[in-house]
């Protein structure tokens, strides 16, 4: 990312925080990482970042990590990104897939997306010894007035598969 869009600074995280990129939801066979890159680091010149983008393309590594700690990002408020690791997931809408409004194609992106998300979220937690109540949604963050990822996805869908992969 430029040097604009983080903060030169290593935060120990304590909490997971899980955006999704506001990508067309008319094309979800295209919502890819490289796509969240190229998103954040052209936006303000520069000024937002998260740690990781998840996309059908895979999970991109933005911001550098570190045994003990991460590169301090910019992308949900000062009050947690001075404490956490953020993850943006292409794409948008993700409470579509619950509701019934999601195309196919919509659905298979989301899943697969959701799939690589859960298994990066199951590392970070082991390797920075985060319980799962501080793994939150964007649309959490007080004052933030974001939806994202969705929270009848967050809660219905997303967090009961953490769980259920937590315990396996």
């Amino acid at each position: 990312m430029p040097k604009t869009a983080y903060v030169n600074r290593v935060i120990v995280p304590d909490t997971i925080v899980i955006h999704t990129d506001d990508q067309s939801g008319k094309t979800p066979e295209k919502w890819f990482s490289t796509t969240t890159w190229n998103g954040l680091a052209g936006r303000d010149s520069g000024g937002r970042s998260v740690h990781f983008g998840v996309g059908l393309d895979g999970v991109g590594q933005f911001l550098t990590m570190y045994e003990g700690g991460v590169t301090q990002c910019r992308g949900a408020g000062r009050s947690l990104d001075s404490h956490s690791v953020q993850i943006e997931m292409g794409g948008r809408s993700y409470n579509d897939m619950l509701n019934g409004k999601a195309t196919p194609a919509m659905v298979r992106s989301i899943e697969m997306i959701t799939a690589q998300t859960v298994d990066l979220v199951l590392v970070l937690m082991e390797t920075y010894d985060i319980p799962i109540e501080n793994v939150i949604g964007h649309y959490e963050v007080e004052g933030s007035g974001k939806t994202d990822p969705g929270n009848t996805y967050f809660e219905q869908y997303f967090l009961p598969l953490l769980e259920e992969n937590l315990d396996s």
